[in-house]
């Protein structure tokens, strides 16, 4: 007897299969859900798995579909979503039946076009989950999260979790988890089992990324704050901002081609100035993540969460900041004030790996999670965008109006030397030996040595420039007692020669001599009221 699958609401357009050709590719001692067969035999590579307690077959009509239960023996209030996400895949399996009898591409593509209100409503629904996700989760999310469980021993899942940073296979498992944490329970089979909602969900992370930069882009001005200086058209798509210095002094740019962007560059820092402790204090991410959570209307605003408009975050039911969303608004922060033109993983014009650095900025986030400044930081967005107050998590300022910096601050400092040697990449990284590692990334510094006696200090002149960052030899800064403004310590020797020693100084042979030991010519040359230089030939010769 043949199988009649309709696949419209009206019921005007059948196709036939035959149960014999059915069972070439299902198991006929389970029962498999109708549309899977179907797609099997239509589309063998494309087969899916059904999900465990969901099954349809041809005696069940719509209505029955309503009622039937599953294996627990309760009705699934997602039923409606899954039966909007049947007759959507049942209009993809038409166009490739009616394309195959000889009808054009065109006459295919057009009945997507007939899709009913409910079925729009849950692809957009779709679309949306992929929307929070690129948010709050991951920029760009990648194919490989989609289609998998929830990983057993990362569940239940912080997003803060340190140990999701232990190596690439965690990572990945830990965005895997984040993804089930983020979105809610509706969406977790879907995750695993549907093709349609991974096809939907990626649609609608690139609409995110579109919709994130178009909103920061017209709105650049009140989220930037750099004065009236500034035109509206500088943040426009085409513009040309290299040509900007303002722009290229936040970006931490140098003029050299074969040179990267600093990885932390001022744009980062709160008021726009390098600071140990003040990394993703930016007021242009703070205003960034105002115009994604709760609207563009709420930059720049003092509103209450009352009187302020409700966004995202009240849609998503935010309750705090997430790693991702912070890395998320550090990395657009640069991007709308550098020279490239459209928001991809890798730049166009400035080549810099926008996703790479998304990755970095997240890892570290997770990792100094625990630290004084990263619990002061994410208390304070909470308050500013979610009006979440933490007391556990406010640091008592000292004396001093500045935040006591303990022994876990310190390690919060140094950590960004080590967070670019354990993101695995050689793009933006600078070498500079400077007692402040981030100011050694951020700023473009020319550090200077000259050679003076040994029994001064070495002075380091550090002049700012824009240009790239030169050094000429290695330097160990070590704080002098005898002045405080300038560094202790020997000058620097070249490769092979032993270190000089205090009280020493070499010889013309390159044998060190004492002081006391001076040569009576030159002491009696002296008492006379000459000084004495070496001459080209090592003759000397009167000043």
């Amino acid at each position: 007897m043949a199988l009649i699958l309709r696949l419209n609401e009206t019921g005007s357009t059948t196709n036939t299969l035959t149960r014999s050709a059915l069972s070439q590719h299902a198991d006929t001692s389970e029962r498999v859900p109708l549309y899977l067969k179907l797609k099997a035999t239509l589309h063998p590579d494309r087969a899916m798995v059904a999900p465990a307690g969901q099954f349809y077959d041809d005696s069940e009509s719509p209505e029955e579909l309503d009622s039937s239960p599953t294996e627990g023996g309760s009705i699934v209030d997602e039923i409606k979503v899954e039966a909007a996400k049947l007759r959507a895949e049942n209009r993809v399996l038409k166009s490739t039946v009616t394309v195959g009898q000889g009808q054009t591409s065109s006459t295919a593509s057009s009945v997507s076009l007939t899709a009913s209100s409910e079925d729009k409503a849950t692809l957009s629904d779709f679309r949306a989950a992929g929307k929070q996700f690129a948010i709050l989760g991951d920029l760009w999310p990648q194919r490989g999260i989609l289609r998998r469980p929830c990983p057993p021993r990362l569940k239940p899942l912080d997003p803060w979790n340190f140990n999701r940073c232990a190596n690439d296979a965690t990572w990945d498992e830990g965005n895997v988890a984040e993804l089930y944490q983020l979105l809610p329970e509706r969406y977790h089979d879907l995750i695993e089992h549907s093709a349609l909602f991974s096809e939907q969900f990626i649609k609608g992370a690139g609409h995110s990324r579109i919709y994130l930069i178009d909103t920061v882009r017209r709105n650049a001005s009140k989220i930037y704050s750099l004065g009236p200086t500034i035109s509206v058209d500088f943040y426009s798509k085409d513009y040309h901002r290299a040509t900007v210095p303002m722009f290229v002094n936040l970006l931490g740019s140098h003029k050299k081609k074969d040179e990267q962007y600093a990885l932390y560059p001022r744009v980062l820092f709160t008021n726009y100035e390098v600071s140990d402790t003040e990394l993703f204090g930016s007021p242009a991410i703070l205003n960034i993540l105002k115009a994604m959570l709760r609207g563009p209307t709420s930059v720049g605003s003092a509103s209450t969460q009352r009187s302020g408009p409700k966004g995202s975050a009240h849609t998503w039911d935010l309750k705090s900041i997430t790693p991702g969303c912070i890395a998320m608004a550090a990395v657009v922060a640069q991007f709308i004030i550098s020279p490239d033109h459209v928001f991809m993983e890798k730049g166009g014009i400035t080549k810099i790996n926008y996703r790479n650095r998304f990755k970095v900025y997240k890892k570290f986030i997770i990792r100094n999670a625990d630290t004084p400044r990263m619990k002061r930081l994410v208390a304070q967005l909470n308050a500013d965008l979610l009006h979440i107050h933490s007391p556990d998590n406010e640091v008592t300022p000292s004396s001093t109006g500045e935040p006591d910096v303990t022994d876990e601050e310190a390690d919060f400092c140094h950590a960004f030397q080590n967070e670019v040697v354990l993101s695995g990449s050689t793009e933006d990284v600078h070498t500079v030996s400077t007692t402040s590692p981030i100011s050694a990334l951020s700023t473009s510094v020319s550090t200077r040595v000259e050679p003076v006696p040994s029994s001064t200090s070495v002075s380091v002149h550090v002049e700012p420039v824009l240009s790239s960052i030169s050094v000429s030899a290695h330097v160990e800064l070590v704080p002098s007692t005898s002045n405080p403004d300038t560094v202790g310590g020997p000058p620097p020797t070249r490769p092979g020669e032993p270190p000089a020693v205090p009280g020493h100084k070499e010889g013309a042979a390159g044998k060190p001599t004492m002081d006391t030991e001076e040569n009576p010519k030159r002491r009696s040359a002296r008492k006379a009221g000459g000084a004495t230089k070496k001459g080209t030939k090592g003759k000397a010769v009167n000043a």
